[in-house]
């Protein structure tokens, strides 16, 4: 009988654990409301840092000032503790293990990739490879001759410092990146949740996200982020370039090894530039009610093909038929739910116009530095380093495939999906619980649009050119125009305010837009890579009329905002430059 007994008992718990677990959308809420027990763990971890924070100055000031430095960092990262930590039980970036803790939601369906960065791992292996080059055949002694000769002057460093250094500094941080940053990610979907479960660091890491409260998904690997830095270290490629190539021409060289090393460096170091800007990094977003989930991957395998997976695993993925007359236009006004169910819209974009500049800035920098004219030094390295982001922009911005640019709307559950395909380069746009959708101005004759958005790179590089311009206008009206005025410094300066002229036009252009806004959401812009226009009769697109860009009030207070900025660069640079001048002044 007991035996019976047992053999019932095991058998209930086995139906148990094949029973589904489920959760509530009210237990949800409930776990999404501030915890007691969170709250105080929260204080608990302010006051021992506040604690910390005050032995960090007593030992930093009175007993050993190393042992009190490594104290007040410690207590920085127990404060920061106090806004990092959740205060309610809904599980974000929280340890997690599934052997011994269990999800709230029994998982359906899941997805998996594993993230490691090749570029950067090809990039850091061609780093190391030329400080390794370098010093061996250099050296890294110092004090005496030696036979490879010195840099700078005799008896100071070699040339392994200038070559090896700021490869060293460069590829130190990739090592770093390639440590930490390989990760396998499990995304899991249940009835009500997604479940997104990494392992970082050999430690694995647990993120609820609730399907209802999602507002919008992003996913692309067409930005690229903070990784625009990487053009900075342009002007010291072409440093290498410009002495390499000086030094097989000087009349005393006894050898080339000098200018083959220089140029070697110099074409390797800006091959890994490119690879690491060329190459696509992953994007994605999740926009909740009250939350905002992103996340950088790299997926090492597959990668347009993962990125694909995670756009049907999500459901954003447009419905593209090809039946004929199922496309309708884009509407004029304001979408009405009342009237269609849904309407598909496919389309193609090109727009040549970052791309040709980008060229342009790049020729012109590298022209003025070599050839000493045109543009003065510090102008030339930020035409090329600009020119360079410009370039690559374009490329990964303004054009799509074939047929592949996707919107979809759905009026029936409320619904927004655009895509975007060129290449290996993908774009998704979802938003749910549509509250408004504007695709042109509520006039007939005009389109909508919006000068393009700009990041701090675009911010920081039409600053610096236009600045470093207009210091070498006042330089030559005030300095050298009253003695040496001829045709060819006026062509100079004429040229100079083309590219002022371009690089405002750049900011300000028209670009085509689609404002979306969600509950939680007013206005979300989202940039379309070319000019198209539908005209009234087939909905066909033709070809946009410049006169009828700018109708739009929120448009004028973009442009003004930033024809502001440009004013204020062009001032400040000018009052700078006669200060400057008036000082060297008899």
């Amino acid at each position: 009988m007991r035996r019976k007994q047992d053999k019932n008992i095991e058998n209930k718990q086995r139906e148990e654990e094949t029973i589904p677990k489920k959760i509530s959308y009210a237990e949800i809420l409930e776990l999404k409301k501030p915890d007691e027990r969170k709250l105080f763990l929260r204080k608990t971890f302010l006051l021992i840092g506040l604690i910390l924070f005050v032995l960090s100055i007593i030992l930093f000031v009175f007993i050993n000032t190393l042992v009190g430095l490594g104290l007040f960092l410690l207590s920085i990262w127990v404060i920061s503790k106090y806004w990092t930590l959740q205060d309610h039980l809904l599980r974000e970036s929280v340890y997690f293990h599934p052997k011994y803790q269990e999800f709230r939601e029994t998982p359906t369906k899941k997805i998996q990739f594993f993230n490691f960065s090749f570029s950067r791992f090809i990039a850091t292996v061609i780093m190391i490879s030329l400080i390794i080059w370098n010093i061996n055949t250099f050296g890294l002694e110092l004090g005496h001759v030696g036979d490879t000769g010195h840099w700078w002057n005799l008896g100071a460093l070699t040339w392994a410092y200038p070559l090896a250094i700021p490869l060293a500094i460069l590829s130190l941080g990739l090592v770093g990146y390639i440590v930490i940053h390989p990760n396998l990610t499990i995304i899991y979907e249940s009835e009500n949740l997604y479940h997104i479960y990494e392992i970082r660091l050999f430690s694995p890491w647990l993120t609820e996200i609730p399907k209802n409260n999602i507002e919008a998904i992003r996913l692309h690997n067409s930005k690229n982020g903070p990784q625009w830095l990487y053009a900075v270290i342009l002007f010291y490629i072409i440093l290498l370039f410009k002495s390499g190539i000086a030094l097989i021409e000087h009349p005393f060289q006894t050898n080339y090894i000098h200018s083959v090393h220089l140029i070697i460096t110099a074409s390797l170091t800006l091959l890994s530039i490119i690879i690491l800007i060329a190459k696509q990094h992953c994007y994605f977003e999740i926009v909740t009610s009250d939350r905002l989930y992103e996340m950088w991957f790299d997926p090492a395998l597959l990668h347009k093909r993962k990125m694909e997976n995670i756009a049907n695993f999500f459901c954003i993925e447009p419905i593209a038929r090809d039946q004929h007359g199922f496309f309708d236009p884009l509407p004029k006004k304001s979408v009405n739910y009342d009237d269609q169910t849904r309407e598909l819209l496919i389309s193609t974009s090109r727009s040549y116009f970052r791309l040709c500049f980008g060229l342009f800035l790049i020729f012109i920098g590298i022209y003025s530095i070599f050839s000493y004219s045109l543009l003065g030094e510090f102008t030339a390295y930020t035409c090329l380093s600009y020119g360079f982001i410009v370039f690559f922009k374009g490329i990964k911005e303004d054009f799509s495939d074939k047929n592949n640019i996707i919107i979809e709307i759905d009026r029936e559950n409320k619904q927004f999906k655009q895509k975007r395909i060129f290449s290996r380069i993908l774009e998704y746009h979802f938003f749910n619980n549509l509250k408004s959708l504007q695709l042109h101005e509520n006039t007939d004759k005009s389109p909508q649009y919006y000068p393009p958005k700009l990041d701090i790179f675009d911010i920081a590089g039409v600053i610096a050119i236009i600045f470093f311009i207009v210091q070498e206008y006042v330089y030559q009206i005030m300095v050298w125009a009253p003695k040496n005025i001829d045709f060819q410094n006026i062509l100079v300066m004429l040229f100079e305010l083309s590219i002022i002229i371009t690089l405002i036009y750049l900011i300000i252009r028209p670009v085509d837009t689609i404002n979306v806004g969600t509950k939680t959401i007013d206005n979300y812009i989202i940039q379309l890579p070319s000019l198209f226009r539908y005209s009234e009769k087939n909905g066909e697109r033709n070809n946009f009329i410049l006169s009828n860009v700018y109708k739009s009030k929120e448009t004028k207070s973009f442009i003004k905002k930033r024809i502001i900025l440009i004013i204020i660069t062009i001032s400040i640079s000018a009052i700078i430059a006669v200060i400057d001048i008036f000082q060297f002044l008899p």
